[in-house]
């Protein structure tokens, strides 16, 4: 069966071409009825000429000679003679003036001007993924309405092309109803059960735009951005924070923050979180509060391991350089082999607006200092490799050394060690 829109496409390029054609339509209706007119006004002037000749005619036979009758007669013989020469010349002309478009012509136009119109969209105009669009809507179009209002939980059952026809349904339906949170929200479960983690992120994201106080919207937006990335980066962190703003006691996000902040090696603040989670469980009663005591134990074990391989640093700006130094700038810290590999095993980067120029400022460098899982302070003694630690500011604000940065000397160290490693930042690297 023709699908309804080529149905209608066809019914408007005939439209169009018995527009262009009606003119010569016309002209027949028009030629034919001019001709009749013209035909009996010329026969209507020939007898009122002719009867004018008679009249005349017989008026000078009244009047003429006997001996000149003869001669009258054969004049108005040939008078009557040249007006019907002249009504038959009149007859021709006419019929040499009416000149009609051939049928065949004017019916071959009236269907080739679709025909071509058609050919011409099927070579340049005609896109399938468009048409496949309109047929998905169609399909799918009040399934993906149901889905994403929350009013159908059950998903159809689809294989992976009818699974693309869903799928654009879907995306038509949220971009008509742009200001409803839930639809994007559902929306973003739809990429996620395709591996599309991207575009759930952009969909959570606009839900959370829409209802940023919100402690699920912005929970389920947090919670997918830390199982994307697998870690708890800055934004992901502040978007957790938000929500126990908004619900101080919101069990989720403390359970998420401690566990970002265990992965990321800081474990007295995961430990605050699940001490934290547990008072908010042991308040509804819940008996898994006593659950939480063996992840506080290991925080516990964890951070007691990390600082026995910690490096205590002290760092300290030349009196000489303090004002030349641009505060916009960054102080790396790092850690790296005493001779081969400049890619350090651990660092840190403080924004040298944070220093107080007039006092050293004093820091531990981690194992979750590593820049790479690969190569960490474990790895360094496991090796048996010499260390060295130190510190610059970048005079251009990167974090790979270059001429021109303000540095210290290098200072040996070793995890775990007691003493503080002072650095003094006193000299420009050449």
């Amino acid at each position: 069966m023709m699908p309804l829109w080529m149905t209608l496409a066809w019914l408007l390029a005939l439209l169009c071409a018995l527009v262009a054609v009606w003119p010569w339509i016309r002209s027949w209706r028009r030629q034919g009825q001019v001709g009749g007119t013209i035909t009996a006004l010329n026969i209507q002037v020939f007898e009122e000429r002719l009867a004018e000749l008679q009249q005349d005619h017989q008026q000078r036979q009244q009047q003429a000679d006997p001996r000149d009758q003869a001669a009258l007669a054969q004049e108005y013989a040939d008078q009557q003679i040249e007006l019907k020469r002249q009504l038959l010349a009149s007859q021709q002309d006419q019929q040499l003036q009416v000149h009609r478009m051939p049928r065949a012509l004017v019916f071959g136009t009236l269907f080739a001007i679709p025909l071509l119109g058609m050919a011409l969209y099927g070579m340049y105009g005609f896109k399938p993924a468009v048409a496949d669009y309109w047929q998905a809507i169609a399909t799918y179009g009040d399934t993906a309405d149901g889905i994403l209002s929350g009013q159908q939980t059950q998903w159809p059952q689809v294989n992976e092309q009818n699974g693309v026809s869903l799928l654009q349904a879907l995306q038509s339906d949220v971009w008509r109803h742009p200001h409803d949170p839930i639809r994007w929200q559902n929306l973003s479960k739809a990429y996620l059960s395709i591996e599309g983690n991207q575009e759930a992120l952009d969909s959570l994201q606009r839900a959370y735009r829409l209802q940023p106080d919100d402690p699920e919207t912005v929970m389920t937006y947090a919670q997918t951005r830390f199982m994307v990335q697998q870690r708890l980066d800055p934004q992901t962190e502040e978007l957790v924070r938000h929500v126990l703003t908004l619900s101080p006691q919101h069990e989720g996000a403390l359970m998420l923050l401690a566990m970002g902040e265990f992965r990321q090696g800081r474990y007295t603040e995961a430990i605050t979180a699940l001490s934290q989670l547990k008072g908010a469980l042991q308040a509804r009663g819940n008996p898994n509060a006593a659950r939480i005591d063996d992840a506080i134990g290991q925080a516990q074990l964890a951070e007691a391991n990390a600082a026995k391989l910690a490096i205590p640093v002290s760092i300290t700006l030349s009196p000489t350089l303090a004002s030349q130094v641009d505060r916009k700038r960054s102080l790396f810290i790092f850690v790296r082999a005493a001779q081969g590999m400049p890619m350090p095993y651990a660092a840190r980067q403080i924004p040298v607006s944070e220093l107080n120029w007039s006092q050293p400022v004093t820091l531990k460098l981690m194992p979750q200092d590593a820049m790479m899982p690969e190569r960490t302070l474990r790895n360094a003694i496991d090796e048996g490799v010499p260390l060295v630690v130190g510190a610059r500011i970048g005079a251009q604000g990167q974090a790979v050394g270059q001429a021109g940065d303000w540095e210290s000397a290098v200072v040996a160290v070793t995890p775990g060690q007691t003493h503080t490693a002072n650095l003094i930042i006193d000299r420009i690297k050449p």
